[in-house]
């Protein structure tokens, strides 16, 4: 005997639940197996009258007369509240999920009832079944502040978080976030307007480097930096990135303090690292664990990487819509070819970011800021390190083409041929300007809008430093359901 089986995603809210039920009767099944939470009885009528037989996941339903594959929900809880005193914890919350369903009721009936045998005062809110969800719940219940003072965050009754992640912009940063989504076991789906990498990423100097200073709500984050594309590199062997160090110099008589990882260095030691140079300054920064990366290549490498972990991938395919089920939460985007169903949608598109927020009535407080970048053709071996001046950033990327970021390529050339020895026939090649994203206060934006459960934002500038780490983190949000410390002063709702 020979069977077939039909399986449906109903995450995109009630019609395509009754298009699928619909189908399922003209179809003539023997049986369906129902595991969605949010199935009103009326539409399991039209099966049940065929003469198939459903079997629902969940709790009873006292509608219809089908067989159910269940699970103590309020024991669950109750036993979750017994175990967590048990190890001494006090200050007990829960998001609960919609209490319109069984399961979300039922649990937090079981949390009350167990608080109060414990005789510790209920905190909770209630959520939606998405990961977004859960994430901006925990934050309103001040998760995100806790973390700060005691990152032992015990996470025992969140549900799964929803499999079906929609990435929009397979830039560095979305491209990193869907390859850390995908292998950590989602199902994700990664759609773009263009090519990986070919937006803003390829405007991009691509100087990584933790050394120095930092301060602001993302200043921890910035400081993973190189350790992050260490991290990646060894997962995936051959990423082009260049460890080179960098050095860094002004017109100034005295030197800045050191930095972390940073060493003041003299003349000598300069022309050393730099030998071209036609007057070494009589002081540098220099910080060896700098480096610079192929930001179009290193998104290549990680979309091919998501795309082998299983991860779809929708190029040359422009986001026209973000879409809403009729609950209000995410459904998915649209695009010429039609509708990308997901439950949770990460916004990583760059500028574009903005606009696509704005037609949910979401405000993200992103600019596009101009980014030069010219492409020299130099002699082999003319820099060797990431070379920070008050006229340019400059750095070798082949045999015989350096890039540089600065404002005008007039005076770039002119500095570059007066800087360094054998620099006389430096041609410029071409010039481009990009648009950076960048945020009203200059930090990332990463995280869950509260107002639309589902949406995620990750737009930054810094995006190629920052991509490694902020993939890693989002991911770890979005699957494993966890609330990165790291990111808590990157929230949207700080504005």
């Amino acid at each position: 005997m020979s069977t077939s089986s039909l399986l449906a995603d109903v995450g995109a809210g009630t019609p395509p639940i009754e298009a699928f039920l619909d189908e399922a009767v003209q179809r003539r099944v023997d049986g369906v197996v129902v595991a969605a939470v949010d199935v009103p009885d009326r539409m399991l009528e039209p099966l049940l009258t065929s003469g198939a037989q459903v079997v629902t996941v969940g709790s009873p339903r006292h509608g219809t007369s089908t067989d159910v594959v269940s699970s103590d929900d309020e024991r669950i809880a109750a036993d979750a509240v017994a175990y967590l005193h048990s190890r001494g914890h006090r200050n007990l919350g829960i998001i609960s999920g919609p209490v319109r369903v069984a399961p979300g009721s039922a649990r937090l009936d079981g949390y009350r009832q167990a608080l109060r045998d414990h005789g510790l005062r209920p905190f909770y809110l209630r959520g939606v079944f998405t990961s977004a969800g859960g994430l901006c719940g925990r934050r309103s219940v001040g998760v995100d502040q806790a973390v700060r003072v005691d990152a032992r965050v015990v996470n025992v009754l969140s549900s799964s978080v929803s499999g079906d992640l929609v990435v929009v912009g397979a830039g560095i940063v979305g491209a990193s976030v869907a390859y850390h989504a995908a292998r950590a076991g989602a199902a994700v789906t990664l759609v773009d307007a263009g090519r990986p990498g070919g937006g803003v990423t390829a405007d991009s100097f691509a100087w990584v480097g933790a050394s120095g200073v930092r301060k602001g709500p993302a200043a921890g984050l910035r400081a993973t930096a190189t350790a992050e594309y260490h991290r990646l590199g060894a997962e995936l062997p051959g990423l082009p990135v260049t460890w080179s160090g960098s050095l860094s110099w002004t017109g100034q008589d005295s030197a800045p303090d050191a930095g972390p990882g940073q060493t003041i260095v003299d003349a000598a030691t300069v022309a050393a690292l730099e030998p071209a140079l036609r007057r070494p300054p009589e002081w540098a920064v220099w910080a060896p664990g700098d480096g610079a990366v192929d930001s179009v290549g290193v998104a290549e490498r990680l979309v091919a990487a998501a795309r082998a972990h299983g991860a779809r991938v929708h190029l040359d395919a422009r986001v026209t819509a973000v879409r809403r089920d009729a609950a209000g939460r995410i459904a998915g985007v649209e695009t010429a070819a039609g509708l990308l169903s997901g439950a949770t949608v990460v916004l990583a598109a760059g500028v574009a970011t903005a606009a696509l927020g704005a037609s949910l009535g979401v405000r993200v407080p992103v600019e596009p800021s101009p980014s030069p970048l010219f492409r020299l053709r130099a002699p082999a071996g003319l820099v060797r390190t990431v070379v920070n001046t008050e006229d340019f950033d400059l750095r070798q990327v082949a045999a015989d083409r350096l890039i540089a970021a600065a404002d005008s390529p007039e005076r770039t050339l002119a500095a570059v041929r007066s800087t360094f020895h054998g620099a006389g026939g430096v041609e410029l090649l071409s010039t481009r300007l990009g648009a950076r994203p960048m945020p009203a206060d200059g930090e990332p934006i990463v995280g869950p809008v509260a107002e639309v459960p589902g949406l995620y934002l990750a737009v930054m500038h810094s995006a190629v430093t920052l991509a490694a780490a902020v993939g890693r983190l989002v991911a770890r949000e979005l699957v494993d359901g966890t609330v990165e410390s790291a990111l808590s002063g990157c929230r949207p709702d700080r504005f």
